[in-house]
């Protein structure tokens, strides 16, 4: 029974490291697509993901609280306008 218990946790730490290997993928991917500031909608397509709620709370906010990405608007964070841009160089 222990091989079992074995085998299951080689199983979630397998997925969970195919899962975070992606996530940091992505992230990446927004940050380099970012050189040139880049509208949601933008982002939203090359990530083809469609629900903004979901790229913006995922990916954007975290990337933005993380200092990799800034707001070209920061004073207006809900503005049509807005783009997001990558902070290093």
């Amino acid at each position: 029974m222990s091989l079992n218990l074995v085998t299951d946790e080689e199983k979630v730490t397998k997925s969970v490291t195919k899962s975070v290997t992606k996530l940091n993928d992505t992230l990446n991917d927004i940050i380099d697509f970012c050189s040139t500031p880049r509208s949601m909608a933008e982002i939203m397509e090359r990530l083809g993901l469609k629900h903004r709620y979901n790229v913006k709370h995922r990916y954007i906010d975290p990337l933005i609280e993380g200092g990799f990405l800034v707001m070209t608007i920061p004073e207006k964070p809900n503005s049509r306008d807005q783009k997001y841009k990558r902070a290093l160089t």
